[in-house]
């Protein structure tokens, strides 16, 4: 009797961790298909974007009178005047942090144009009739990569968490194109206006520039985001020193920043 009672035990042993076993393999099982599905497609991570661009920079004139010789320095800060700025990226996950956070390497492309501006410069002071001012078309074209950390939708790629936060740091680098037009002149009113050595001049440089962002943004049939980038770098945009020419301006500055509308088009296959 005892080893029939002994017996039968074993046997209820077995059968019960026999489907502990297949449960436990299933929970794997859907453990690792939830991971995969939290990655989503490579398109639905996809981001494009469109903004503002914001950037600074500090003029330094030097211009030589005809003539008599005499030296004017005058500085100058440049500005903006319409600045926009257009991107395209692919996010990677790298690893999960929790269930709603990941750790992801960012890939992308943008693109910000702008006209530069200063205040005129009055060489010599106010009522000297040397006057100078013009504008300047930049172009920056650049490939940012960065180490971003997700939370929220966005992270597992999934709808019901509609919410969703970004913050990264990374490098980017940058073709900076800037054009000018025409020939300087000086001057406030014809025929009072001196020509200066500077004929009309295209400049293209390579520079490295670094960058913080943050964005946030909700799930709403796609996904939306606010983007902020801050650069950090010196730009070097523009160092002029033509042979025999009796005019030179330096600019200094960094890359300035963007702030950006951003949407995933193909966030719709995201998980339910």
């Amino acid at each position: 009797m005892k080893n029939r009672i002994l017996s039968g035990f074993i046997l209820l042993s077995a059968l019960s961790y026999n489907a502990s076993a297949r449960t436990h393999s299933h929970d794997m099982y859907s453990d690792n298909r939830n991971s995969k599905d939290s990655k989503g497609t490579l398109m639905q991570r996809m981001s494009l974007g469109g903004g503002l661009y914001f950037n600074q920079q500090k003029f330094d004139f030097t211009y030589i009178k005809p003539g008599d010789g005499t030296q004017f320095n005058v500085q100058r800060n440049g500005v903006v005047k319409q600045g926009v700025t257009g991107s395209l990226d692919f996010n990677f996950p790298i690893s999960r942090v929790s269930t709603t956070s990941n750790v992801s390497l960012n890939i992308g492309l943008n693109v910000a144009m702008a006209t530069f501006t200063h205040d005129t410069v009055e060489f010599g002071g106010t009522g000297t009739n040397l006057l100078y001012a013009k504008e300047r078309k930049l172009m920056v074209g650049g490939l940012p990569i960065s180490i971003d950390f997700k939370t929220g939708g966005e992270a597992i790629s999934c709808k019901q968490r509609r919410a969703m936060f970004t913050v990264g740091v990374g490098v980017q680098p940058s073709m900076i194109q800037l054009k000018e037009d025409g020939q300087d002149e000086i001057g406030n009113k014809p025929p009072g206006k001196i020509k200066v050595n500077d004929p009309a001049a295209s400049y293209s440089r390579i520079r490295m520039a670094s960058f913080v962002k943050v964005e946030a943004g909700f799930f709403a049939g796609i996904a939306f985001k606010l983007r902020y980038v801050a650069y950090f770098g010196e730009m070097g945009m523009i160092k002029e020193s033509v042979k025999d020419s009796d005019f030179r301006v330096k600019a200094s500055g960094t890359f300035g920043s963007t702030i950006s509308i951003i949407i995933m088009p193909f966030s719709m296959g995201w998980k339910n």
